[in-house]
């Protein structure tokens, strides 16, 4: 079977009459196998010998853009999907085959058996006499295809575009959420060339449904009772995550989709006011918000890296997000844009899946797993830095006369913590150092080195304050001689990061009142 496609116009009437003419079994219009959902093969799966002639150019205005060459790719890899035998494929020129190599992205196409290349006219169509295809099995494609070196297209919208429609249409799928799973927005050479890699790998997707142990972690996380809220202007991630939550103990909220027609700085307004109406725990920040502009922008101006600034500050002059955890969701893995965010106080990373990165099926799996994680840990850590920060921020709020040295005392020290806890995890190492920190404010204040501690407190402050400090100092004293066990109300327990995180708030409040008592000027 021998069929012609034909550019969208009366020079070449789609008809018997005309198949006739150009000694063709079919003519097809060029629409008709390009749709709105992807390729449509102008012929049966079953059909044994086929060979389809594709002009070289359907575009008449650039006789360069070899459009109809990425359409007779895009055929080949459907028919490689599709069925497990091989087509002939004549590609039709206006041009010398020397000057189509030179001019053509992927000139290794003519080492594909089966692909051929001849002037475009009736009486070379006519007469064009072709050998059995030498393709047996869709495999044997396999090193032509790698050959190709087929890559996403150049501009950095139509990356990012695309870059977003594949992790999309691959976590969509892999969680099954099948009604959200749009491929008319796959319809692109780069995909249908990952499609056929698949294939011919008879890779297996694997699902939600199949791993236990991401269903449980996956579990934890629904169970957690926290708030999540996603800055991103594309309303399909909106959804996925909307999918994720939809049975879940997590508040669940997201804005973005209207950032194309503001500002940063209104952006920033917006997500700031956000922000302090819902009190999220974690917020996940796309790092590319208004597409158009951050095309032209250098990395330190791009929309996610400005919000990010705004949202977590610096160490001495926290933002209204220090504390909950900002995480950069992104498709960027570019080591200096990582190194950046993460100088910006970025808490995590969640990388979105990238098709040129795309290894198999194990891919997408991983980056789900990733993601569950990112978030269980986040919201874990916001359990505690949250309240920790907003202690933080009432002892440099306390309002001192003369006893500059002592703000500037808590000024330091509240810096310090939040640069200990900010950077690491939170495990015993980093809760010891930011416990001593802080119980460093109670040693500045007392009048005389050689007067204990303990003794100036037990006589300066007053009881309803004093309730707690008897466990509070003999916590300095395990983490300070590193022991494993602490005496609370005169009895012996482990201690435990859960029991140093309790403790670390109650002596965040016990200097706050006790300066408060002694020093403030209220």
């Amino acid at each position: 079977m021998k069929i012609l496609i034909t550019p969208n116009t009366n020079i070449i009437v789609a008809n018997e009459v005309a198949a006739q003419q150009w000694n063709v079994d079919r003519i097809v219009t060029h629409d008709s196998v390009i749709r709105s959902n992807g390729i449509s093969l102008p012929f049966k799966v079953e059909d044994n010998e086929v060979t389809v002639m594709v002009p070289t150019v359907f575009d008449a205005v650039n006789a360069l853009s070899y459009d109809g060459v990425d359409l007779a790719l895009r055929i080949l890899f459907k028919t490689i999907y599709e069925r497990n035998r091989g087509i002939n494929i004549v590609l039709l020129g206006c041009e010398t085959l020397d000057s189509f190599l030179l001019h053509y992205p992927y000139p290794n196409i003519m080492k594909i058996p089966g692909i051929s290349y001849y002037e475009f006219n009736i009486k070379t169509i006519a007469n064009i006499r072709l050998t059995q295809c030498q393709i047996t099995y869709r495999e044997e494609y396999l090193k032509y295809i790698d050959d190709l070196g087929i890559h996403l297209p150049a501009s950095f919208k139509s990356t990012h575009s695309l870059t977003n429609e594949w992790c999309l249409y691959k976590w969509n799928s892999f969680m099954e959420f099948n009604e959200d799973v749009d491929e008319n927005k796959l319809n692109n050479l780069y995909f249908d060339y990952i499609k056929a890699i698949g294939k011919i790998n008879n890779e297996k997707y694997p699902k939600i449904s199949n791993n236990e142990q991401l269903q449980k972690n996956l579990k934890r996380l629904l169970d957690r009772d926290g708030k999540i809220l996603l800055i991103d202007d594309k309303p399909s991630w909106h959804k996925f995550f909307e999918n994720l939550f939809t049975k879940s103990k997590i508040k669940f909220r997201a804005i973005g989709s209207d950032f194309i027609k503001k500002t940063v700085d209104e952006v920033k307004e917006q997500i700031r006011m956000e922000v302090e109406s819902f009190c999220p725990d974690v917020i996940l920040l796309d790092f590319r918000l208004i597409e158009d502009r951050d095309a032209k922008e250098k990395i330190d101006n791009i929309s996610g890296t400005l919000v990010l600034k705004d949202l977590k500050g610096i160490f001495n002059v926290p933002g209204i997000a220090f504390g909950r955890q900002v995480i950069i969701f992104t498709a960027t893995s570019r080591i200096e844009n990582i190194l950046l965010l993460k100088a910006g106080n970025a808490d995590g990373f969640i990388l979105k899946e990238k098709p040129e990165m795309y290894k198999g099926k194990e891919i997408t799996k991983n980056a789900i797993s990733k993601m569950v994680y990112t978030l269980n840990t986040a919201i874990e850590r916001a359990e505690f830095l949250i309240p920790l920060n907003e202690k933080l921020k009432e002892l440099s709020s306390i309002e001192l006369d003369i006893k500059s040295e002592l703000r500037d005392t808590i000024q330091a020290v509240s810096e310090s913590v939040r640069l200990i806890t900010q950077n690491n995890d939170i495990n015993e190492g980093v809760l010891k150092l930011a416990y001593l920190n802080l119980f460093s404010i109670l040693e500045y204040v007392k009048p005389s080195k050689r007067e204990k501690i303990d003794n100036y407190i037990q006589h300066t402050a007053p009881n309803d304050i004093l309730k707690d400090w008897n466990n509070i100092d003999e916590v300095r004293n395990s983490l300070a001689h590193g022991d494993k066990e602490v005496k609370i109300d005169n009895r012996k327990q482990d201690l435990s990061l859960c029991m140093i995180k309790e403790w670390t708030l109650k002596l965040c409040n016990f200097i706050n009142g006790y300066i408060k008592h002694n020093y403030s000027q209220s």
